[in-house]
């Protein structure tokens, strides 16, 4: 603050006014005025704990953006690295194995209806016992 702007101060706060107030004493004037004034609102009982919760969310989304970018390149590295592989070993598909397969459908279907019979019993009995063990949090 250079000496003139401190006396302009000086005068203002001291509510001296001069006949011919220049536009930096006005600003000044409004300023001061401005400051000896309360705020006129006040904040929500709850606002810290809404602030707090919004400043958690979004890091929560940038991270959960983060991690979806990183499964991107994940995902077209090894895209790209299988295509290379398979360029420079002249791989061919072949799925001659599966026609072995076709003799044994009644047990590939009994092994398909065995598991989701399994899923089923994990999800209605040992899910809900281990959910009611757990502390709340």
């Amino acid at each position: 603050m250079n000496p003139n702007e401190k006396e302009l101060q000086t005068r203002v706060e001291a509510g001296e006014r001069s006949a011919d107030m220049d536009v930096n004493e006005r600003a000044y004037q409004i300023v001061f005025n401005a400051l000896q004034k309360e705020p006129d609102f006040t904040l929500p009982a709850n606002f810290s704990e809404r602030l707090v919760a919004r400043i958690k969310k979004e890091q929560e989304t940038k991270e959960s953006s983060k991690d979806w970018i990183l499964l991107a390149i994940g995902i077209v590295s090894l895209s790209a690295a299988l295509i290379i592989a398979i360029a420079f070993t002249g791989f061919k598909v072949s799925l001659g194995f599966l026609s072995t397969m076709a003799d044994y459908a009644g047990l590939f279907i009994c092994g398909v209806i065995l598991l989701a019979f399994y899923n089923w019993i994990d999800k209605k009995v040992i899910l809900p016992k281990l959910n009611n063990k757990q502390p709340n949090l």
